[in-house]
Order: C-alpha cells, then sequence, then structure tokens
C-alpha cells in the first residue's frame, strides 16, 4: 500500500473507533489479524500487516499454537477499546490507540520489510513483530520508538513548502514527487499525468505554471479520495494489476471492477493475490516436534549413560571398601554411629553413607556382596535403556535426514457470518420468488407456528396425508405466484410421511389462514399439532418428492434445504436428494464430504461450520436418503 492507499484506507477505518478487542492471531509470520466487536458492525475482523491494513471477509485461519508475538499482544490489549486510528503524517504509518487499564498503541509500518509494535503510554516498545538495528534509529524491547525520519506531511502542505521541496531536488519531477513528497512511483505518475507536465522533465527545466497545476494534481487526488471515491481494482484480463480508492488516468484503459468501499477492494484485492500463490504455513510443525523429540532423545542418552557409570563405579567401589563398607552395615545395625553414616531409616533398614561426592543408601541387612550386586544391577538397567533410547535417538535422527517440509498452505478463508432468525426453530426456505416459507417439525411446533406466526395474508399448506408439518407461506400482503405455491407444495410432501415411506410423489393443498381452525367438530377430539380445514381446498397432485440442500453465501451464510429451484438461485453450492435407503447420519457425513470437495478453498471454514454433519442431520426429512445431484 502506498501512503495515499493508507490514507484512504484510514479514513475508512474511523469506523472501528470504540471497537472491542477480542483476540489477537498471527497467521503468517508478517500478518496479525484482530478480531473486534464493533458497536456499529458486529464482529469485525481486521488485518494489520507488512504490507496493508484494512478489514477483511477473508481471514486467515488461526495457528494451532499462538506465536508469542500474538499471545503478548493478547495480554496487553484483549478487552481493550480502541480510542483513535490515525496515519502519522503522511507516510506508511498507522497508529491505533487502545485503552484498557492503560493506554496502549499498536504502530503499524507499511515500508521496508514492515513492521508492527506495540508501545506503552510512554512511547516505549513493549514488544515488536522484529528487531530493527539501523543508522537512523534502533527498534527494540523496552527502547523508545522513534519515528523515521524525512516524512513530509503533503496533505498538509501549502504551495509554497511544495514549491521549495521540487526546486531543492536534483532528479526529474516524477521522481522528486514520489520520494521527497512520499507518494510512490503509481502516484506520482498520476499527478504528472493530471498536470499534463512529462513526467520526465528535469526540475531545472520546470515552470512556475508547471508546479502550479502539479500542485492542484496533488491536492485533486486528495478531494477525490474525499468527495469521490470510486474504490476499484484494476485487471488486464485474469491478471490483478493494482488495487486503488479512486479512478486513475494511467489506468483508464484497462478493466476494472468497483466495490462499495476501499476496505471491500483491498479484502478481495489481497485475498486474491493470496489465493493465487497460497501462503508457506507460519512454522513447520512436524520438523518443530521431531527436532524437539530428537533433544529429549539426546538428553535421555546422556543421563542414563552418566547413571549406568556411576551405578558401575558405586559397585566397585564398595568392594575396593570391603572392610569399611562392613564395618559400616554392623555399626548401623547396632544403631551406633560412624564418620561415614549421614542418617538410619531403621523401617526401610537403610543407611545413608557419603561415598563419591553423593549420599548413598545401602542395606545393612544385607551382606557387602549383595549391596555391591545392587548397583551392578542398577548399572545393568540403565545401560540397557539407554540402548533402547539410543535406537530411538538414531531413527529419529534418520527422519529428520531424510526430512521433506510438507507444502502446507495457508488460504484466507471467507468469514462466517451468522444472524438470528425466528424461523430457524422451524424448517424453512426462501421461495424463488423471495417469500419466506416455514415448516413445523412436530406437533408442539405446528400449534406454535400457526398460534404465533399465521397472519391474514398468509397461505397454509399441508400434505394430503397424515404426519405432515403445517406449513405457512409468509406473503406480507404481496400476491403470491404459481411458483411459490409449487415450491411450497413440494416442501410440504418432502417433510411428511411420504418421504419416510419411500413414495416418489403426493398430493398437498393450501387454504387462506381463516380456513384454518383449532375448533373441532361436536363430539370429535383434536390432537395436538392437528387443525380442522373448512371450505374449499386448493390441491396440487402428484408433487415430486425431491430437495436440495443448499450453503448460502451472501451477507448471511446459512444452510437451507428446500425445492430446487430454490435452493440453486440462492445457494452457491447444492446437493439434491430423493427418498432413498441411506440412512441419516451416515447421508449427513456424505452430504458434508461432497461439499468439502465441491466448495472452493476459501470456502472450507464455511462448509465446516455451516454445512457440519450435525447441522446437516437437523435439515434431512423423516427416512432414507438417496443423493442424485450436486453442483
Amino acid at each position: 500500500m502506498s501512503s495515499v492507499d493508507v490514507y484512504a484506507s484510514v479514513r475508512e477505518l474511523k469506523t472501528l473507533v470504540d471497537s472491542w478487542v477480542d483476540k489477537i492471531y498471527q497467521p503468517t509470520p508478517s500478518e496479525l489479524r484482530f478480531k473486534l466487536r464493533s458497536p456499529g458492525e458486529g464482529r469485525v475482523d481486521f488485518v494489520v500487516a507488512s504490507n496493508r491494513i484494512h478489514k477483511t471477509e477473508f481471514p486467515l485461519p488461526a495457528p494451532k499454537f499462538p506465536s508469542n508475538f500474538a499471545m503478548s499482544l493478547r495480554k496487553h490489549l484483549s478487552g481493550g477499546k480502541i480510542r483513535e486510528i490515525r496515519q502519522h503524517e503522511f507516510d506508511r504509518i498507522v497508529e491505533i490507540d487502545i485503552e484498557r487499564e492503560n493506554k496502549f498503541s499498536i504502530v503499524a509500518e507499511m515500508f521496508h520489510k514492515g513492521n508492527v509494535l506495540l508501545l506503552d503510554e510512554n512511547h516505549q516498545i513493549i514488544t515488536l513483530m522484529k528487531p530493527v538495528e539501523v543508522s537512523t534509529r534502533i527498534l527494540r524491547r523496552g527502547e523508545v520508538y522513534c519515528y523515521p525520519p524525512g516524512s513530509e506531511n503533503s496533505y498538509e502542505m501549502s504551495y509554497e513548502r511544495f514549491k521549495e521541496i521540487l526546486l531543492s531536488s536534483s532528479s526529474d519531477v516524477v521522481r522528486s514527487i514520489a520520494t521527497k513528497l512520499n507518494f510512490g512511483g503509481i502516484y506520482a505518475e498520476e499527478i504528472c499525468l493530471r498536470a499534463g507536465v512529462e513526467k520526465n522533465t528535469k526540475i531545472e527545466e520546470i515552470k512556475e505554471s508547471d508546479l502550479e497545476r502539479l500542485y492542484d494534481s496533488m491536492r485533486s487526488i486528495f478531494s477525490s479520495i474525499e468527495s469521490s471515491p470510486e474504490p476499484q481494482i484494476v485487471r488486464k484480463g485474469e491478471e490483478l494489476v493494482d488495487v486503488t480508492p479512486i479512478s486513475l488516468l494511467r489506468y483508464e484503459s484497462f478493466e476494472k471492477e468497483i466495490f462499495p468501499s476501499f476496505q471491500e477492494a483491498l479484502d478481495k484485492y489481497f485475498s486474491s493475490l493470496m489465493l493465487k500463490r497460497g501462503l508457506e504455513e507460519f512454522e513447520d510443525e512436524r520438523k518443530t516436534k521431531l527436532l524437539r523429540q530428537k533433544e529429549q532423545q539426546e538428553k535421555a542418552v546422556k543421563k542414563l549413560e552418566m547413571e549406568s557409570e556411576f551405578y558401575a563405579k558405586l559397585g566397585d567401589w564398595i568392594y575396593e571398601n570391603y572392610t569399611e563398607v562392613l564395618e559400616i552395615l554392623k555399626d548401623a545395625s547396632l544403631s551406633k554411629s560412624h564418620p561415614k553414616i549421614k542418617r538410619i531409616d531403621k523401617k526401610k533398614k537403610v543407611v545413608y553413607i557419603s561415598a563419591l561426592g553423593k549420599e548413598i543408601p545401602l542395606r545393612y541387612d544385607l551382606s557387602v556382596e549383595k549391596n555391591a550386586s545392587v548397583f551392578y544391577e542398577k548399572a545393568k538397567t540403565m545401560k540397557i535403556k539407554k540402548e533402547g533410547a539410543l535406537r530411538a535417538l538414531q531413527e529419529t535422527s534418520k527422519k529428520l535426514e531424510s526430512y521433506k517440509p510438507e507444502v502446507n498452505l495457508v488460504i484466507p478463508q471467507r468469514a462466517v457470518r451468522r444472524k438470528d432468525r425466528w424461523y430457524y426453530r422451524y424448517r424453512w426456505f426462501i421461495s424463488s420468488e423471495d417469500f419466506l416459507v416455514v415448516g413445523g417439525r412436530d406437533a408442539d411446533t405446528n400449534e406454535e407456528l400457526v398460534k404465533k406466526h399465521m397472519e391474514k395474508h398468509d397461505l397454509f399448506f399441508h400434505a394430503d396425508v397424515h404426519g405432515a408439518p403445517a406449513v405457512i407461506v409468509k406473503t406480507e400482503g404481496r400476491r403470491v405466484g404459481d411458483k411459490t405455491l409449487y415450491e411450497t407444495a413440494i416442501f410440504s410432501v418432502s417433510y411428511s410421511s411420504f418421504w419416510k415411506a419411500g413414495a416418489y410423489s403426493g398430493n398437498c393443498y393450501w387454504v387462506h389462514p381463516s380456513q384454518v381452525s383449532k375448533t373441532p367438530e361436536s363430539g370429535e377430539y383434536l390432537p395436538k399439532g392437528a387443525f380442522v380445514i373448512r371450505g374449499e381446498r386448493n390441491y396440487l397432485r402428484n408433487v415430486p418428492l425431491k430437495l436440495s440442500i443448499g450453503i448460502e453465501i451472501d451477507e448471511e451464510t446459512r444452510l437451507m434445504c428446500g425445492p430446487e429451484s430454490a435452493v440453486f438461485k440462492r445457494c452457491k453450492y447444492h446437493i439434491s436428494i430423493i427418498p432413498g435407503d441411506l440412512e441419516k447420519n451416515v447421508a449427513s457425513k456424505k452430504i458434508h464430504e461432497i461439499f468439502l470437495s465441491l466448495c472452493d478453498p476459501e470456502d472450507r471454514r464455511i462448509v465446516r461450520e455451516v454445512a457440519s454433519p450435525s447441522e446437516v442431520l437437523k435439515i434431512l426429512p423423516p427416512g432414507g436418503v438417496m443423493i442424485v445431484e450436486s453442483d
């Protein structure tokens, strides 16, 4: 991102002020992901990286083990509130003030190799992504943070200062604007194009009128961002060329994809780049584990070897000091004192003596030979264990020698967006004509649905068979088309006992709410979830039993089950089913696996969460299933 891009992004990021910091992840060495709770936007994923800063709908998955840097940031910032987001001068530096018990600042530097630092309220560095030591400044823990030298704030610059800076340059116009005014190459060329000044003009050849036009062009960049932004990704065929907050003359002949906000354009651009090339995983966990295992095995071999040698020496020492040891054992058995006796444990019949620089236990109820034999046996046991540990170490070393790193790619994942809808406790779908259709799950929800949610303009559907759900079409006063009537009929018969019976079609009818009653005829009993229908019924006959399970990925990510025509219209991925022999638990796992095989890499997180086997199981009709189509 150039300084202009940072300026445009920070203007939009101001909406994150007063957001709460939930979690912080470091999915790659150069990128942080902040999980925020925003008063206006709800859950927000926010990327702060070495080359970019923006909100994202495609967050990289969190690593299995958080980095030390991420853990340090969580310790100081989790639960804190964002108080301010600003660009430093007109540089590629963004500062985010966060307040918890104390005040902290995140500083993101997006130049050279990039860096992210955490500062306290005195601007002292608490932690940072990577230490830096150059001639102009030192960045490491405990140091006071200082900005890089020579930054000019072009946004607040007067014409006189603009003129002074350019005329002091020894380069041409475009390089002077790019470096001295911090615009970078792309926007420096754009300023020249807008001013009608040849970019390679030497500064000593430039006229006053040229300088005035260049200054006006520079100001027009800022005014375009503020008053008439047009965020876009610039393409050349399939190639992503650039992402810009405004239209640029240099890209006039290129294809452009326009976005509602620069945040969305940045997110799509960088996520698309990452999807094309992938990112190496933050660390190769398998190799790290092998190295750790080798280190532990080396320590174990060394320890066992030392213990084996020590016990053997101790056995030798006992024989070398036979007479003295015999005397010690006798004195200990009689509880007499001896210069080498440290203490006696009468309960265990053990005397502790000083030998070979250590406190050694001897059994005073055993002979000298037996005591020596105990230590020789220990030496032998340690030697056997050492040989086993050595074999394990050799095996680990071989694995490391032949080790080839796995190419693990970290793919940006589209965010899961859930909302709480009243109809999620029932069965439901949205018709291809955008009507909400809701059905009961059992007798209780049938009763509840009709009593609480059926209004006078709605339609009531029921399959012409015992054991069918009450289904209503929420019309909101609109006229219901034939397509919605037919789709609702398919929904009604498919969730009825027709499916469990293995039928391929069934009859269904619909009536108006005024025809639906809970009052039975005289002398009759009406069970829970059942209704009396009075008046003429509108029949739809030989309606096929066939449903489609789909994953909708839009402003909301959710799993829908309904007629194919409705699901195909709204859902990115869908699988069709009819009555069959596949047991529901098995079918739900199979459907989940098919979705995983169908989906784009960036949608795998959505499939795992939204279309998990347990979620699929909840929406399957009663009875066995046959999977007939998937797309």
